[in-house]
């Protein structure tokens, strides 16, 4: 997941309604397509989640 919530995905089974699954290498979903994700309850978000520092904007200087 990049800064713009674009999703890349690698080895996807991706299944069409009506058609047979389709396994792709990579795939890629733009951000705002994506509702949400379901991540299952195993998964400890304590040792992947990044805590990213407040950003501070540099004041312009005065003329």
């Amino acid at each position: 997941v990049d800064i713009s919530m674009n999703t890349h995905l690698k080895t996807v089974k991706l299944t069409v309604k009506g058609k047979n699954p389709v396994t792709l290498d990579h795939l890629s979903v733009r951000g705002n397509n994506i509702r949400y994700y379901i991540l299952p309850d195993s998964l400890n978000l304590e040792t992947l989640l990044v805590e990213e520092t407040p950003r501070v904007k540099p004041k312009k200087p005065t003329a």
